[in-house]
């Protein structure tokens, strides 16, 4: 064992990680959450740099990109461009207005042709403006980022050659495109550009602008789409990831923590989760947790790296928390009052993923202090927060005496107020919470029933329209608050009680948070 820490992962003795329609379409909710919570993101930076202002208004900036056209299209000239250099820089001028630079004029104009033409002139100034006019461009819609894509034979050769910036601006455009479709994903992939994008982000004396675009243009490469697991392994992208994310600059570190998350996405989980974790992947995320001190950049691509680990099976959580900093870190967010709401689900969700391993596994994390700083957001926080922790607590309640110890009068009371929520997988893990409690002992019945809970029960009864949780709730009401209910005999449980069907298989087939899949709020 490690010092404070589980087992060393044993990857021979892994069991095969659920492979149901559940599981699977929880890791496709998963993928999709993700990547589009990561687009938006990455836009709004990309947006920032792309606005840079260099024309004050959008009607200039128009006169400006038709003068550039004219030249470029046609030939015809006007004052202050008189040649192809000069029309480039207008163009470049343009596309960098504030507001709403015209980017589909120049597309349908069909100038991404002439300028992917120009862009083997041997001129580093004209090569320069015509990577940004591409950049700014491909920083637009899907259709904006394809048209680029008509230069991609020169991009690539561009970041092993031609200085700094236009390794940087090459990446950059790369790194647009990558953010869209998978199927402009897979066209990058396919050009060969992940070879050079790998050799930069691992070979020492890399200029560090360089560095951060070209880690942030592999994480949009790596992203789950066409080209499967086993392709980015046989590249090594997760060892230069790995490696990256000790970098002291931590744009340059969060940026590789994107890729591993990522790569952590991809499905199969098995096979992407054993990559990492062979290459050291436990020790490396606990780590960079730690010194994210709960702090973005840093905090949210590693946490969203661990939940992803973690759904794939008890096993694979078990190597992650072989590393002994890694359960108090996460038990310290959970603590913080001023973490971010987004960083606190993400934390949380982990958790869930943990409690839904073995006894030992359960056992073995709330030692380390989870259960109050869970039970406190499920009384205080906000619903989004509520029904992470409501999800944590079910699993880590499969041991009864948890439950108890748990239930006291303010938690309860949440739990019943939840039971009516509109979130129906919510109110099937709250009636499992339930459950558990009644269960528990003979006086529970009552503490239940003085928390509303009966009442809860008969309205869910009687007028769920979910055929599940009237199910449950009739067999929880004839069970417990039946003829003998204020008897001093515990009810039997019923040999045909058909389980609730969240617990402890959520960490393993609900893999994606509530506000992942948009049914929550996120700030």
């Amino acid at each position: 064992r490690d010092q404070g820490g589980m087992a060393e992962f044993d990857w021979s003795k892994r069991k095969a990680a659920l492979r149901g329609n559940l599981r699977e379409a929880g890791a496709e909710r998963r993928r999709r959450g993700v990547s589009e919570i990561r687009r938006n993101e990455r836009s709004s930076k990309i947006a920032k740099r792309r606005q840079i202002c260099e024309v004050d208004e959008g009607v200039e900036a128009q006169a400006l990109c038709n003068a550039a056209l004219a030249l470029l299209l046609h030939g015809t000239s006007s004052p202050g461009i008189t040649n192809p250099a000069e029309a480039v820089n207008a163009l470049r001028r343009s596309l960098s207005a504030s507001g709403d630079p015209p980017i589909d004029a120049v597309v349908a104009s069909g100038a991404v042709a002439v300028l992917t033409g120009l862009l083997d002139t041997p001129n580093h100034e004209i090569q320069v403006d015509i990577l940004r006019c591409l950049t700014n461009i491909s920083a637009g819609e899907d259709r904006h980022a394809a048209a680029t894509l008509e230069a991609l034979p020169l991009l690539v050769p561009f970041l092993s050659a031609g200085g700094t910036v236009v390794q940087d601006q090459a990446a950059w455009v790369l790194g647009n495109a990558c953010a869209g479709s998978a199927e402009l994903r897979q066209r990058v992939v396919e050009s060969g550009a992940l070879v050079p994008l790998t050799r930069l982000i691992s070979t020492p004396g890399t200029d560090e602008q360089v560095l951060r675009t070209a880690a942030w243009a592999t994480s949009n490469v790596v992203r789950p789409g066409m080209a499967p697991f086993a392709f980015f392994m046989e590249h090594n992208v997760h060892v230069a990831a790995l490696a990256l994310m000790a970098h002291p600059d931590d744009t340059v570190a969060s940026e590789a923590a994107w890729i591993v998350a990522f790569l952590s996405a991809h499905d199969p989980g098995e096979e992407s989760a054993e990559a990492l974790l062979s290459q050291g992947a436990a020790g490396v995320l606990a780590q960079t947790l730690v010194r994210s001190e709960g702090r973005n950049p840093l905090a949210t691509p590693v946490i969203r790296s661990l939940g992803n680990l973690t759904s794939v099976s008890s096993e694979v959580s078990a190597a992650l928390l072989g590393d002994s900093t890694l359960l108090p870190a996460l038990a310290q967010l959970i603590s913080r009052q001023d973490l971010p709401r987004g960083l606190l689900k993400e934390a949380t969700w982990t958790l869930a993923n943990l409690g839904a391993g073995p006894a030992d596994q359960r056992s073995f994390v709330l030692s380390h202090g989870v259960l109050g700083p869970l039970l406190q957001n499920l009384h205080t926080g906000q619903f989004d927060i509520q029904r992470e922790s409501l999800f944590a607590l079910r699993n880590f309640f499969e041991d009864p005496q948890v439950a108890a110890e748990a239930m006291t009068s303010e938690a309860l009371p949440t739990v019943v107020r939840l039971m009516r929520s509109h979130d129906q997988d919510l109110v099937l893990c709250a009636l499992s919470v339930v459950e558990v409690v009644l269960a528990h002992g003979a006086h529970m019945p009552k503490a239940v029933e003085e928390a509303g809970g009966l009442e809860a029960l008969d309205d869910l009864n009687y007028g769920s329209p979910n055929p599940q949780i009237q199910s449950v709730a009739s067999r929880l009401v004839d069970q417990y608050f039946g003829d003998d209910y204020g008897d001093d005999e515990i009810p039997e449980p019923s040999a045909a009680a058909a389980p609730v069907a969240l617990g402890m298989g959520r960490g393993k087939q609900m893999t994606l948070p509530s506000w992942m899949r948009g049914d929550g709020a996120d700030t």
